[in-house]
């Protein structure tokens, strides 16, 4: 498994995109989550999906979802390619 703790840049752009009732729910989610061989790219995979949220949490949780099948996607996608 390949759990990563948030890190305080994490915790603060999860800050700046989600209502305060819900930033626990987020950083939880993203701690949570195990990644299988991300190893470095773990900040960037919780980076692109708060990203792909706008600050929504249903979006949050389907590009957390996505991530948890293959993070390469959400890269992708926060990429915009």
């Amino acid at each position: 498994m390949m759990k990563v703790a948030v890190t305080p840049d994490v915790r603060q752009r999860a800050e700046e995109l989600f209502p305060p009732a819900e930033v626990a729910v987020v950083c939880a989610g993203l701690a949570d989550a195990d990644f299988p061989l991300a190893g470095s790219n773990a900040e960037s995979v919780h980076f692109a999906i708060l990203h792909l949220s706008h600050g929504d949490l249903g979006q949050f949780h389907t590009h957390l979802k996505m991530a948890k099948t293959d993070w390469r996607d959400v890269l992708v996608a926060a990429r915009g390619y």
